[in-house]
């Protein structure tokens, strides 16, 4: 299951007015999507590990981000590079950003196991109400972008 979260400006008269704003300004708004998207999950415990903890220690078994689990007799290799499997596509004024780590959803999604936030794993859906304003922020400075680009700023 992948996990991923959805921008959107759903607007009917807030969209055909971006539109009328020369065929770039939907670019724009790809750009304004992927600086919030970044935005979102360069936060730790989203796409970035939350600090380690005992278990990513020995004794086995624990572990070891990026490979997985160690134990006496080795290391199991089960490792789905969480950090790494991110995703994001801007199109227009949607952007999605989505994790192709199965186990992504129970670590930063509204489905997350609770020991998960115990150890630093953050909700996407909180970090993004968290960080509103500055992503409000982006979308403003884009969308002046693209009233200056269409020379009428």
């Amino acid at each position: 299951m992948a996990t991923e979260f959805f921008v959107t400006v759903d607007d009917t008269e807030v969209k055909a007015s971006f539109i009328a704003l020369k065929g770039a300004f939907p670019q724009n708004m790809e750009g304004a999507g992927m600086e919030a998207a970044n935005e979102t999950l360069d936060t730790e415990g989203v796409r970035t590990y939350p600090p380690a903890g005992p278990g990513n220690a020995p004794p086995e078994p624990f572990y070891i981000r990026g490979r997985g689990t160690q134990t006496r007799s080795g290391n199991r290799g089960e490792s789905q590079q969480y950090g790494k499997r991110w995703q994001i596509v801007a199109e227009g004024f949607t952007t999605v950003a989505e994790n192709f780590a199965t186990y992504g959803a129970w670590l930063v999604s509204d489905l997350q196991a609770r020991v998960m936030g115990r150890i630093g794993w953050r909700k996407v859906s909180g970090v993004i109400q968290e960080k509103f304003e500055k992503l409000l922020e982006i979308y403003i400075k884009w969308a002046q972008k693209g009233i200056d680009d269409a020379g009428l700023g």
